[in-house]
């Protein structure tokens, strides 16, 4: 797309001007230019949902789109006239625009304007919103409020555009270009709406709502600072309710009080405060997370929701200045979960190829040839499956990654790293008596034929609580700097666990998916596994869920599962990304229905590089992008096995 990166602009210098010689500065046009405004303008005249009138849509700019402007303002004095090619607002429209602007490239811009304006700036189109996208609508919302002269701006679109189709399995898609004989086409540029072809809402409908909504909740020691972001009116038509819960570090959520708090008066465009409830409650929470969830509703039935309705909503964490808050650096379990100890003196059998154990409670195989866990079993039940079980990099590239990131990953083999075990050393003489078996493993990851890679150390560690500890080192280094890429797609594992596992329960952000650019809210969130996927139109990475603290991946009637969370090497907590899917050769598949299952696996990543909307506008922006550590990289994954009914 025409963004604006420099680079893009250098271009539209040299290119615009050439082809508006032959069509919006050529007279020969002028009368279907004036035509097609003519026509418009009547036929749509009368509809009041019509406020702006366009004269078209990057088709460059001239003196027929001049004359067309002159024309509208005499047909329709009362309503505004927008065009994005007349950059200087000189004679075509009447408000500045700009399409796809790079969110720093927009803060100078608008910094270098004055308050004393004519006209007002608006992104015509911004937040392309093709598959999983856009990131960083927020970044763009605060602009919004930041600046005056900034009046907003349109994402790009509201519907994606397929045609329904039918597999000859019977299976529904939605069709796009190039899938019916037509050339040319454009492809999956039409599936770039924030619903679905069939009307259905995206999971970035929320995020929309959210950044977007009406009022602005700060939080400091005993007051909440409202702001009305309305226009023309008042907040009274919203009732305020606020929840204090407190998320245990491994557990279950609780609710330690909720209720109702008085809505101030606040006029729009104003701000009012209110005093928090007093929160001596929290004591005997401390070494807990407690977060303080304030939300806006509306009080009366409208025609377009019921009385009740969720229209603002944030979240604080409360700070030690409200209640000593300590983080645990324990892995301790959910307070509704318990396990099983080994009891029994294990058997430990090491091969030249492998090493097992096994007690009444416990079987544990590791593949010393490959590095890898292929079994784990606790009271004969599967937790980690002979799939997976490995440290990867890749995903499948999102539309956004399709432009610059895939190819410039897939230029230096991020998309087939190949593991090289060095060696594997195993200890079963511990002085930690919990410690029923320690495996280092030093391996180099690296692509095929290129010249870089990383040096990667991994210890494994067996506990007889059913843990295992795998603490990852690793370090990217090449022959010369210039071999090692500067952006990666993810760090993380990729562990294979049984199919019986449907259900899904963790704390950190959700429902919906999540990216570092793309956030919801906090809260213990339940779903079954099944659910977790999101089916775009064109498959693509999806399903990640950030900020996690814990996740716990079972078999709900048994209670049986894998619990897992990452801390730092020193012992602190370390909030981590997840996936729990079926889905094999993700890229592979052009819809849906296409896409393979295989084995399930759950997915516990370190980092993973942001979204950002490049499909067609600015990429990932820097604080989001995911860096290869040329410095050493230290995290460990520890996984519990948990099994119920004891």
């Amino acid at each position: 797309g025409w963004n604006g990166s420099p680079h893009c602009q250098d271009r539209k210098k040299i290119v615009f001007p050439e082809a508006s010689k032959f069509t919006s500065c050529n007279l020969d046009w002028t009368e279907a230019y004036l035509e097609r405004a003519r026509q418009m303008v009547h036929r749509d005249k009368n509809h009041p949902s019509v406020i702006i009138w366009s004269l078209g849509n990057e088709s460059f700019f001239g003196q027929n789109h001049t004359l067309m402007y002159d024309l509208i303002k005499k047909l329709d004095p009362t309503r505004l006239v927008h065009y994005e090619a007349d950059w200087l607002a000189e004679s075509a429209t009447d408000m500045y625009s700009r399409m796809y602007t790079a969110i720093d490239l927009l803060d100078q811009l608008c910094r270098d304007r004055d308050e004393s304006f004519k006209k007002p700036l608006i992104l015509c189109e911004f937040g392309h919103s093709m598959g999983n996208s856009p990131g960083s609508l927020a970044e763009y919302l605060e602009l919004f409020y930041k600046y005056r002269w900034l009046q907003g701006g349109f994402i790009w679109e509201f519907s994606s555009h397929g045609i329904l189709h039918t597999d000859s399995t019977g299976n529904d898609f939605y069709a796009f270009g190039g899938e019916f004989g037509d050339m040319p086409n454009d492809s999956t540029f039409v599936i770039d709406g924030i619903v679905y072809s069939d009307h259905t809402p995206t999971q970035i409908m929320e995020e929309v709502k959210k950044v977007m909504q009406p009022v602005g909740i700060e939080y400091n020691v005993g007051e909440l600072k409202i702001t009305n972001l309305y226009d023309f009116v008042s907040l009274e038509h919203l009732g305020i309710d606020c929840i204090l819960k407190c998320r245990y570090s491994l557990g279950n959520k609780k609710t330690i009080m909720s209720g109702a708090l008085p809505t101030p008066s606040v006029t729009a465009r104003s701000t009012a405060t209110i005093s928090t409830p007093n929160f001596e409650c929290l004591k005997g929470f401390e070494q807990d997370e407690i977060w303080l969830t304030v939300n806006f509703r509306n009080k009366y039935a409208t025609e377009y929701s019921t009385a009740g309705h969720l229209v603002a909503m944030s979240q604080f964490r409360l700070a030690p200045g409200d209640v000593t808050i300590v983080d645990s650096p324990s892995l301790t379990l959910p307070r509704s979960l318990v396990f099983r100890e080994n009891i029994q003196q294990p058997t430990i059998v090491q091969t030249r190829l492998k090493v097992s154990v096994t007690s009444s409670v416990l079987h544990f195989e590791f593949d010393k040839e490959r590095a890898r866990i292929t079994s784990c079993k606790v009271e004969n039940r599967e937790v980690l499956i002979s799939e997976y079980n490995i440290l990867s990099f890749w995903r499948a590239p999102t539309n956004n990654d399709g432009p610059v990131d895939a190819p410039y990953w897939r230029r230096f083999g991020l998309d087939k790293m190949q593991t090289s075990v060095k060696s594997v050393i195993v200890d079963t003489e511990s002085d930690d008596p919990t410690v029923l078996l320690s495996i280092v493993a030093q391996l180099y990851i690296a692509p095929p034929v290129l010249g870089w890679g990383f040096n990667t150390l991994v210890t494994y560690k067996l506990l007889s609580t059913n843990e295992i500890h795998i603490s990852t080192h690793l370090v990217a280094t090449g022959y010369k700097d210039y071999m090692i890429p500067n952006i990666i797609p993810r760090i993380g594992w990729e562990f294979g666990i049984p199919s019986s596992f449907t259900e899904c329960k963790w704390l950190g952000l959700g429902p919906f998916e999540s990216y570092a650019d793309k956030r919801t809210y906090v809260d213990v969130f339940s779903a079954k596994t099944k659910e977790l996927d999101t089916y775009y139109e064109l498959p693509q990475e999806h399903g990640n869920r950030i900020d996690t603290r814990w996740v716990w991946v079972g078999d709900e009637p048994t209670r049986s599962g894998v619990l897992a969370a990452m801390e730092t090497i020193e012992g602190g907590q370390h909030m981590f990304g997840f996936k729990v899917s079926d889905e094999c050769d993700l890229e592979a598949a052009k819809h849906p229905n296409m896409i393979k299952r295989g084995a399930q696996f759950l997915r516990i990543d370190y980092g993973q590089h942001g979204i950002g909307s490049q499909a067609c506008g600015p990429g990932v922006m820097d604080k989001y992008k995911l860096r290869t550590p040329r410095d050493l990289q230290k995290f460990s994954i520890r996984l519990k096995a948990v099994t119920g009914g004891h």
